[in-house]
């Protein structure tokens, strides 16, 4: 608890700072710049969003702890895959193929679910500069949904603690490492499964099973 409280602030001070560093300089003058005024304008902006995006994830991680129960019904799971495609921003939405057959549905919690793909879907797309699919197929009583990217993979020593909160393979600068975490707790909280592989083509593939409705 006590490196996840040091992670977490460490994560909410970085974006804060640039926010705080932006706006004393608009007060000192920038401000009636015009270029500079847009500029620094821009560096608050892409700050709020990464607050955003962290509280989010956050918040999902502690819903998915709680402990409380989560109330599963009937998804139709094209629509959704869809709407995460959207989701990952128009410069990744040419990349993602989406493979799904129409009608298919899963019993699992809408925002959970859609929380869990978002982030396999962010991280293969921020990770990697290729192709990434999204397919889910119905096996027996179970649905499938993969997230397969053809990136470099996950180097062995690190698939112990992939799942980790803040956890990063590479400190790129990019992501928070909560993506994996977030997808992981949100899957286990549907009473799913959630596990990483590596497709024949190379990459890294996650799959989520969950109960077919």
């Amino acid at each position: 608890m006590r490196e996840f409280l040091r992670n977490a602030a460490h994560q909410l001070r970085t974006p804060l700072t640039g926010i705080t560093a932006a706006v004393e300089v608009l007060q000192s003058g920038a401000k009636d710049v015009p270029s500079d005024r847009d500029r620094f304008l821009e560096h608050v902006a892409v700050d709020t969003v990464r607050l955003t995006r962290i509280a989010r994830a956050l918040l999902v991680l502690a819903r998915a702890q709680s402990g409380e129960s989560v109330t599963l019904e009937q998804l139709e799971l094209p629509e959704l895959l869809e709407s995460v495609v959207v989701g990952a921003g128009a410069s990744a939405q040419g990349r993602i193929s989406v493979a799904c057959s129409p009608g298919l549905t899963v019993l699992a919690q809408p925002d959970l679910l859609r929380e869990a793909l978002a982030a396999l879907v962010d991280n293969a797309v921020t990770h990697t500069s290729g192709a990434v699919r999204l397919a889910a197929r119905k096996l027996d009583d179970a649905v499938e949904i993969e997230v397969v990217d053809v990136g470099e993979g996950i180097p062995p020593e690190h698939h112990a603690r992939i799942f980790e909160p803040f956890y990063r393979v590479a400190d790129t600068g990019e992501g928070f490492g909560l993506g994996l975490a977030i997808a992981q707790q949100a899957v286990n909280a549907m009473q799913g499964t959630l596990r990483s592989g590596v497709p024949a083509e190379g990459g890294t593939s996650f799959t989520i099973r969950l109960q077919a409705s």
